[in-house]
Parts: structure tokens; sequence; C-alpha cells
């Protein structure tokens, strides 16, 4: 009788711990991916501002020098890759119009060649999401694609609003086989008006490391002029706006410039 009751219970045992194995196995909740770090975002902010508000005294390098366009490069110790500053002047444009040009996915798509597929993984709030897109090379079968995964915010301070980009280390979304993940240590702008005029000052940093086997010199050589002609396309997609080849995104123009000015921005101040 013994015998038979300890194998009924050594049966029972197995029988729940399968159970409970199968249970956790098909019903268990799915694991839920990282959330927006607001502490985080907000030191990218502070980052921003604090590499636009920094002289040439300390580490910067000038490369470019035009009444309408300056581009800087700084080589730091905490990463082989050069930081590079630029500050424009767009000329008949308002702050939110090139908000607007930098933010928007449908508008960014037809004037921003660099970017392909750029689509919105995660939204965390009205000034917050996660994106992801790819960098084309020009020689795949030397060079591979770079892809990104990039949490990115806005906020609205006075009259100034100012955009950040830093790479997500999502795991869970994995790297196109035969593609580098590359890293945005710090991107973004400050975009404010020109006092006395309808012209608009944008600040822009960039900091991207593509990995792989590019050396860090050869990035940190062609960085700024890459950045150049990017800053040049973006003043002429501001321009754009201004005409009827962008008709189609007026209506989209109006909701983003209006609504979310006096709902999003005044919320998140």
């Amino acid at each position: 009788m013994k015998e038979e009751t300890w194998q009924y219970t050594l049966i029972g045992a197995v029988s729940v711990l399968t159970a409970v194995f199968l249970g956790n196995l098909f019903f268990r909740k799915p694991k839920e991916p990282p959330k927006l770090n607001h502490q985080e975002l907000q030191n990218q902010y502070s980052e921003l501002n604090k590499l636009i508000s920094e002289d040439s005294e300390e580490g910067w390098v000038t490369v470019k020098n035009t009444p309408n366009l300056k581009v800087m490069r700084k080589e730091t110790g905490s990463s082989p890759v050069a930081i590079i500053k630029a500050q424009m002047t767009i000329e008949n444009t308002t702050p939110e119009k090139v908000h607007f040009c930098i933010w928007d996915g449908n508008y960014r798509r037809q004037w921003d060649t660099v970017i392909k597929d750029f689509k919105v993984l995660e939204t965390f709030s009205e000034n917050s999401d996660l994106i992801y897109f790819y960098a084309q090379s020009p020689v795949p079968r030397i060079v591979a694609n770079r892809e990104f995964v990039q949490r990115r915010g806005f906020r609205k301070q006075g009259n100034c609003i100012d955009i950040v980009y830093y790479s997500a280390n999502r795991p869970d979304i994995p790297t196109q086989e035969g593609w580098v993940r590359a890293q945005t240590i710090i991107s973004g702008y400050t975009i404010q008006p020109v006092a006395g005029t309808n012209n608009v000052c944008v600040n822009f940093i960039s900091q991207n490391d593509v990995k792989g086997l590019i050396p860090p010199k050869l990035i940190n050589a062609f960085a700024p002029k890459k950045a150049t002609e990017w800053i040049k396309k973006l003043a002429q997609a501001c321009s754009n706006l201004n005409s009827s080849k962008v008709t189609f995104y007026y209506e989209d123009l109006e909701f983003f410039v209006f609504e979310r000015s006096q709902t999003v921005f005044a919320y998140y101040t």
C-alpha cells in the first residue's frame, strides 16, 4: 500500500510540474519591450544644448564657414567618431515648418534621400517614439547597408524647438541579415526664429558610429561634407513648403503647425 501511495504521489507531482511548464510555455505573457526612459531623454536634451553652446576654444575645428552656414568638428576621447556641429540660417520659414520637415515621416521620405524604409515602431507619447530606417550602401556587395533603431523626442522651450535622436538598445528587434546596426550616440537640432526677420536659425549636432569595418578616420573625414549636403536639402524642403510643389502636404502641415503647436507644445513646454 505504501509503495502504491508513493507512486501515486510521484505521478501527481509530475503531472503538476508538467501542467505548470506547459502553462508557462503556451500562456505566459510576452516580454514587454523597454519603455521610454524620461530621464535619459532629458539628459539628451541637456547634452544637445551643451554641445551647441560650446565655442571653438572647447575643441571645435571649423571646416566650413559661409554667411548662412557654419560647420565644425570635434573629436573626443569617449568615441573614435567625431561630433559634427552645424549652424544654418533658413530664409522665409518658421520653426514649426522646419520641425515638420524633420519630424513628419511622410514628408521626410520625399526629400531625405538618405533615409530608406522610415517607420515608427512604437509611440511613447505625443512627442516621443521609436523609429527605424536604414541607409542604403552605394556598393552593397562591399559595404553593408546600415540600419538605425532610434528613440527620438521633441520639446518646445519659449520660441525654441529641440529635437533629439539616440540609439535604442533593442535586441528584440533583430538586425537584418548581412546588415550592420549603426549607433547614434547623439543627434539633434535646436530651431528658433531670427529676431526681426522671417528666417530661422537651425543648430545641428550629429555623432553616428556606423560600426562595421569602415575606419573612423574615414567617417570623420566625410561626415562634415555629408552634413552640409543634408542641411542644404533641409533648407530646400522648407522652401518647397511655400510653393505648389508640396500642395498634397498642406493639410498635414496645417494640423502639425497649428493644432499641435497649441496642444502638444503647450503641454510639453
